[in-house]
Protein backbone atom coordinates (compact mmCIF):
# COMPACT_ATOMS: atom_id res chain seq x y z
CA UNK A 1 0.00 0.00 0.00
CA UNK A 2 1.01 3.38 -1.11
CA UNK A 3 0.20 6.65 0.06
CA UNK A 4 -0.71 9.03 -2.80
CA UNK A 5 -1.02 12.96 -3.54
CA UNK A 6 -3.70 13.95 -6.08
CA UNK A 7 -3.41 17.61 -7.39
CA UNK A 8 -6.55 18.97 -9.19
CA UNK A 9 -6.01 21.75 -11.54
CA UNK A 10 -8.94 24.92 -11.92
CA UNK A 11 -11.10 24.12 -9.46
CA UNK A 12 -12.75 26.55 -7.42
CA UNK A 13 -11.31 29.27 -8.87
CA UNK A 14 -13.03 32.30 -9.65
CA UNK A 15 -16.15 31.19 -9.48
CA UNK A 16 -15.99 28.49 -11.99
CA UNK A 17 -15.52 24.46 -11.69
CA UNK A 18 -17.22 24.57 -7.83
CA UNK A 19 -15.66 21.07 -5.73
CA UNK A 20 -16.65 21.09 -2.57
CA UNK A 21 -13.76 19.03 -0.71
CA UNK A 22 -16.13 16.89 0.93
CA UNK A 23 -17.56 15.95 -2.37
CA UNK A 24 -13.88 15.58 -3.72
CA UNK A 25 -13.07 12.48 -0.45
CA UNK A 26 -16.56 10.90 -1.30
CA UNK A 27 -15.93 10.32 -4.85
CA UNK A 28 -11.91 9.14 -4.37
CA UNK A 29 -13.21 7.10 -1.45
CA UNK A 30 -15.36 5.33 -3.38
CA UNK A 31 -13.02 4.34 -5.78
CA UNK A 32 -11.65 2.12 -2.80
CA UNK A 33 -8.93 4.36 -1.29
CA UNK A 34 -8.42 4.75 2.28
CA UNK A 35 -7.35 7.61 4.34
CA UNK A 36 -8.68 10.05 2.45
CA UNK A 37 -8.07 13.94 3.32
CA UNK A 38 -7.92 17.11 1.67
CA UNK A 39 -6.54 20.44 1.72
CA UNK A 40 -7.04 23.86 1.41
CA UNK A 41 -10.13 24.62 -1.84
CA UNK A 42 -8.03 23.75 -4.62
CA UNK A 43 -8.29 20.41 -5.05
CA UNK A 44 -5.24 18.25 -2.89
CA UNK A 45 -6.22 15.01 -1.78
CA UNK A 46 -3.68 12.37 -0.31
CA UNK A 47 -4.98 9.26 0.00
CA UNK A 48 -3.50 5.26 0.42
CA UNK A 49 -4.12 2.64 -1.68
CA UNK A 50 -2.28 0.75 -4.43
CA UNK A 51 -2.01 1.12 -8.13
CA UNK A 52 -0.54 2.66 -10.92
CA UNK A 53 -0.34 6.80 -10.19
CA UNK A 54 -1.29 7.46 -14.20
CA UNK A 55 -4.33 4.89 -14.14
CA UNK A 56 -5.68 6.22 -10.49
CA UNK A 57 -5.47 9.66 -12.23
CA UNK A 58 -7.75 8.53 -15.05
CA UNK A 59 -10.02 6.92 -12.71
CA UNK A 60 -10.49 10.18 -10.79
CA UNK A 61 -10.75 12.16 -13.85
CA UNK A 62 -13.86 9.83 -14.94
CA UNK A 63 -15.21 9.99 -11.54
CA UNK A 64 -15.24 13.57 -11.52
CA UNK A 65 -16.61 14.23 -14.76
CA UNK A 66 -19.53 11.98 -13.76
CA UNK A 67 -19.76 13.78 -10.24
CA UNK A 68 -19.23 17.82 -11.12
CA UNK A 69 -20.22 17.77 -15.09
CA UNK A 70 -16.23 18.67 -16.12
CA UNK A 71 -13.23 16.85 -16.42
CA UNK A 72 -10.62 18.36 -14.07
CA UNK A 73 -7.32 17.65 -15.08
CA UNK A 74 -5.72 15.34 -11.93
CA UNK A 75 -2.02 14.63 -11.64
CA UNK A 76 -1.00 11.41 -8.88
CA UNK A 77 1.84 11.44 -7.54
CA UNK A 78 3.06 9.17 -4.22
CA UNK A 79 4.05 10.84 -1.25
CA UNK A 80 7.62 10.21 -1.93
CA UNK A 81 7.88 11.59 -5.30
CA UNK A 82 6.20 14.73 -3.83
CA UNK A 83 8.68 14.98 -0.94
CA UNK A 84 11.46 14.13 -3.53
CA UNK A 85 10.16 17.25 -5.71
CA UNK A 86 9.94 19.59 -2.74
CA UNK A 87 13.60 18.18 -1.96
CA UNK A 88 14.87 18.94 -5.34
CA UNK A 89 13.81 22.47 -5.36
CA UNK A 90 16.57 24.60 -6.71
CA UNK A 91 14.55 27.83 -5.86
CA UNK A 92 15.07 27.13 -1.57
CA UNK A 93 13.27 30.11 0.24
CA UNK A 94 15.27 32.44 1.65
CA UNK A 95 15.47 36.50 2.93
CA UNK A 96 15.40 36.90 -1.34
CA UNK A 97 13.03 34.18 -2.93
CA UNK A 98 9.38 34.03 -1.59
CA UNK A 99 7.91 30.99 -0.37
CA UNK A 100 4.75 32.16 -1.71
CA UNK A 101 6.55 32.58 -5.21
CA UNK A 102 8.06 29.56 -5.58
CA UNK A 103 5.92 26.99 -7.69
CA UNK A 104 6.36 23.52 -8.70
CA UNK A 105 4.28 22.49 -11.69
CA UNK A 106 3.65 18.92 -11.74
CA UNK A 107 3.53 17.21 -15.38
CA UNK A 108 1.92 14.03 -16.60
CA UNK A 109 4.92 13.25 -18.07
CA UNK A 110 8.29 14.47 -18.24
CA UNK A 111 8.62 16.39 -21.27
CA UNK A 112 11.81 16.19 -23.90
CA UNK A 113 14.92 18.92 -23.87
CA UNK A 114 13.13 20.16 -27.11
CA UNK A 115 9.79 21.26 -25.58
CA UNK A 116 11.56 22.45 -22.82
CA UNK A 117 14.01 24.64 -25.15
CA UNK A 118 10.80 25.90 -26.76
CA UNK A 119 9.06 27.05 -23.56
CA UNK A 120 12.55 28.53 -22.68
CA UNK A 121 12.11 30.75 -25.80
CA UNK A 122 8.80 31.62 -25.75
CA UNK A 123 8.60 32.78 -22.32
CA UNK A 124 10.20 36.28 -22.27
CA UNK A 125 9.72 37.19 -18.71
CA UNK A 126 11.53 37.31 -15.11
CA UNK A 127 11.11 34.38 -13.82
CA UNK A 128 13.56 31.57 -13.31
CA UNK A 129 12.65 28.03 -13.75
CA UNK A 130 13.95 24.71 -14.13
CA UNK A 131 12.74 21.13 -14.81
CA UNK A 132 13.41 18.06 -12.96
CA UNK A 133 11.93 14.83 -14.45
CA UNK A 134 8.52 15.68 -14.53
CA UNK A 135 8.13 18.70 -12.71
CA UNK A 136 8.92 22.25 -13.31
CA UNK A 137 9.83 24.60 -10.68
CA UNK A 138 9.34 28.52 -10.77
CA UNK A 139 10.60 31.47 -8.79
CA UNK A 140 7.69 33.75 -10.12
CA UNK A 141 9.88 36.77 -8.80
CA UNK A 142 7.04 39.20 -9.17
CA UNK A 143 4.18 36.92 -8.29
CA UNK A 144 2.45 34.66 -10.34
CA UNK A 145 -0.97 36.29 -10.56
CA UNK A 146 1.16 38.86 -13.05
CA UNK A 147 3.21 36.50 -14.72
CA UNK A 148 2.86 35.64 -18.69
CA UNK A 149 4.12 32.44 -17.86
CA UNK A 150 0.73 30.56 -17.38
CA UNK A 151 -0.35 26.88 -17.08
CA UNK A 152 -1.82 27.38 -20.34
CA UNK A 153 1.92 28.26 -21.72
CA UNK A 154 3.76 25.85 -20.06
CA UNK A 155 0.92 23.54 -21.31
CA UNK A 156 0.92 24.46 -25.22
CA UNK A 157 4.95 24.28 -24.90
CA UNK A 158 6.13 21.01 -22.62
CA UNK A 159 2.86 18.99 -24.39
CA UNK A 160 1.35 17.57 -20.85
CA UNK A 161 -1.37 19.00 -18.77
CA UNK A 162 0.27 20.38 -15.66
CA UNK A 163 -0.88 21.53 -12.44
CA UNK A 164 1.54 23.84 -9.87
CA UNK A 165 1.45 24.46 -6.30
CA UNK A 166 3.51 26.64 -4.00
CA UNK A 167 5.99 25.81 -1.84
CA UNK A 168 3.96 26.61 1.71
CA UNK A 169 1.28 24.15 0.01
CA UNK A 170 3.78 21.39 -0.97
CA UNK A 171 5.17 22.01 2.17
CA UNK A 172 2.14 21.06 3.74
CA UNK A 173 1.16 18.27 1.96
CA UNK A 174 4.54 16.35 2.89
CA UNK A 175 4.04 16.69 6.39
CA UNK A 176 0.34 15.64 6.34
CA UNK A 177 1.38 12.48 4.17
CA UNK A 178 4.22 11.72 6.50
CA UNK A 179 3.94 8.69 9.05
CA UNK A 180 1.12 6.96 6.85
CA UNK A 181 2.04 3.72 5.33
Amino acid sequence: MSTYIALMRGINVGGHNKVKMAELKAIVEDKGFRRVETHIQSGNVIFDGDGDAAKIAEALKLAAKDKFGFTPNIIVRTAQEIRDALNECPFVPSPDISATFVHMAFLEAAPSATAMDALVKAHTGPEPMKLVGSTLYINYVNGAGRSRLTAAMIEKHLGYAATARNWNTVSKLVQLSEGRP
